[in-house]
């Protein structure tokens, strides 16, 4: 079976635990890649809230979730590079 086949938690039980982080950190890495993606597309087809006090709770909350998810990206892209050059 490759590697790209396999689940964290199936490489965990059979005591693989470099597969299963590396897998686990492309799970969270897909994961914060695809609400980013969601965020900017978006915004930019400017999909926003129909009334006025859900437009100001989005604009608030995009203003949080989109650096946050931005600073998750990089710490796991860090992360990963960081397993893959100590290897």
């Amino acid at each position: 079976m490759a590697a790209s086949r396999r689940n964290p938690g199936f490489d965990a039980r059979t005591g693989d635990f470099k597969l299963a982080t590396g897998a686990a950190i492309l799970l969270a890495i897909n994961i914060a890649c695809v609400n980013l993606a969601s965020n900017i597309v978006f915004f930019f087809k400017g999909i926003h809230p129909r009334t006025w006090w859900e437009r100001a709770k989005d604009k608030r909350a995009t203003g949080i979730y989109v650096p946050v998810w931005l600073l998750m990206l990089v710490v796991l892209v860090l992360l990963l590079w960081l397993r893959h050059t100590h290897i």
